[in-house]
């Protein structure tokens, strides 16, 4: 995950990549809008940067964006709680900053 400045009035964005499994071996991958992210805040009571900005992420923000983020998207997913039920894994892309060259 990385806090990346936006392109106007230096809004914050999330780049966050999100990889779901479910028990019956069904994978889909989600990036989670800023739209996303503004219902989380609302949901959760908390801003993005707080919960997103530890090491200690909780899982049901994690899985709680994957699946806001995938019913937007168009994926045919259950309530909340039953996707909780049928989820096997969730994946958050790690973010590959390549070495700055020395000279």
């Amino acid at each position: 995950m990385a806090f990346l400045g936006g392109s106007r009035n230096s809004d914050l964005v999330i780049d966050l990549t999100l990889t779901v499994t479910l028990q019956d071996g069904e994978t889909f991958t989600v990036r989670p809008k800023l739209s996303t992210f503004v219902k989380f805040e609302r949901q959760y009571k908390t801003s993005v940067t707080t919960a997103f900005a530890s090491d200690n992420v909780s899982l049901e923000h994690l899985t709680w964006v994957a699946w806001e983020q995938a019913r937007r998207d168009g994926v045919a997913v259950p309530p909340f709680e039953t996707f909780v039920e049928k989820l096997d894994d969730i994946d958050p892309a790690v973010e590959q900053v390549p070495l700055a060259a020395t000279a």
